[in-house]
């Protein structure tokens, strides 16, 4: 897939990613917003429950995906908003071109849409990537007769 269709819902592998304890793994990020020119806005996708819930609260710090392969993950995926990840489109291109980051597949766009309306409810997430994040919903707006 060319890197040139990065949108929000596009799922990224990420091969050479540095965690917090300075080791490297492959990480699954899913992005939620991007300007074609100027910048990636994704979050980690972890298959880790931990703490969370299969049906997390409203204003929850993550989203959770069913690994049923029906919306791309085959695990349970948890997709975690208090850790976005920014960076510059030149810095990913220059990723894409050393094959450290490609791109896996994509979510379905109402879901992509989702993932950002639940982010902007997070009170874990700065009002600065909110205004990041993708398009509002558009496909489940309804108007009022």
């Amino acid at each position: 897939m060319s890197h040139a269709n990065i949108q929000p819902g596009c799922v990224l592998i990420w091969d050479g990613f540095v965690k917090a304890d300075g080791t490297k793994e492959a990480k699954l990020f899913v992005v939620v917003g991007c300007h074609p020119d100027k910048y990636i806005v994704a979050i980690r996708a972890t298959s880790k429950k931990r703490h969370r819930d299969y049906q997390p609260e409203d204003g929850a710090d993550y989203y959770y995906i069913p690994g049923n392969g029906k919306e791309f993950f085959e695990k349970d995926t948890w997709l975690l908003f208090s850790e976005p990840l920014q960076f510059d489109r030149s810095r990913y291109d220059i990723l894409h071109a050393a094959r450290e980051v490609r791109v896996l597949g994509y979510i379905r766009f109402q879901l992509a849409n989702e993932i950002c309306n639940k982010m902007r409810c997070c009170e874990d997430v700065s009002e600065y990537y909110r205004e990041l994040l993708g398009p509002p919903l558009k496909a489940a707006q309804t108007t009022h007769a």
